[in-house]
């Protein structure tokens, strides 16, 4: 099913408009808009919306140079990041994709967090700081307080796993997100939190960790490849 996604950029060359028109089950469509002529789409399988603008914004300059737009679509369609930052996995029978993103970095967390909004379809979120950046000897988490966990309001959002060392400190910054409790769970041990998930987990599962606890989450799931959100 196709979900629309509503926003729009113009490019400074004969194609007017390219907009990003709607997301299904397998990544997200991009449609490019020329008077006069059919519409040309693209698909990106990253939800996030600077790869969305970089996937257009290569089509726009390759068009510019006069390649023809049906090439573009053949080289840039379904390309897949090859740097471990999207992963796909599965926890018994619920699809999951794994966002990895940066602690400290309110910007990169943020970007994930809007990926599990995208769409409107049900989803099971889990949130891993298991360790935090080594410059900060007392173990600092107060940048917590800077990321947009209130994105996470939403109602295609249905569970919340808090997981790893820090686990409480994110509850206590999702105490002021005004997000029901019913809907959050704190589990320390990452393991048990996938275990969890397995059992109670609702439609498909957004991991959101960073680089350094990521494969202490993969170590416990079904890795399948980079991913097609």
């Amino acid at each position: 099913m196709y979900r629309s996604i509503p926003w729009a950029i113009s490019i400074s060359t004969s194609w007017s408009f390219v907009i990003p028109l709607a997301s299904h089950s397998m990544g997200y469509m991009l449609i490019a808009v020329k008077p006069g002529m059919v519409l040309i789409s693209l698909n990106t399988t990253s939800p996030s919306s600077f790869t969305k603008k970089s996937t257009l914004a290569a089509f726009a300059a390759a068009s510019l140079l006069g390649v023809a737009p049906e090439s573009i679509v053949r080289s840039i369609s379904d390309y897949t990041l090859q740097n471990g930052r999207i992963v796909r996995f599965a926890i018994g029978r619920h699809p999951g994709v794994l966002l990895a993103s940066k602690h400290e970095n309110s910007v990169s967390y943020d970007q994930s967090l809007r990926a599990a909004v995208a769409g409107g379809r049900p989803k099971t979120v889990i949130i891993i700081v298991d360790a935090v950046s080594r410059k900060y000897f007392t173990s600092d988490v107060s940048w917590l307080w800077d990321i947009d966990f209130e994105l996470l309001k939403s109602e295609n959002v249905q569970r919340i796993v808090l997981a790893g060392l820090y686990c409480n400190d994110l509850a206590t910054r999702f105490d002021y997100t005004e997000i029901p409790q019913e809907k959050i769970t704190v589990i320390s041990d990452i393991g048990e939190a996938v275990s969890w998930l397995a059992e109670n987990a609702v439609g498909e599962i957004l991991a959101v960790t960073c680089f350094s606890d990521k494969g202490k989450f993969l170590s416990h799931v079904q890795p399948q490849k980079e991913a097609k959100p």
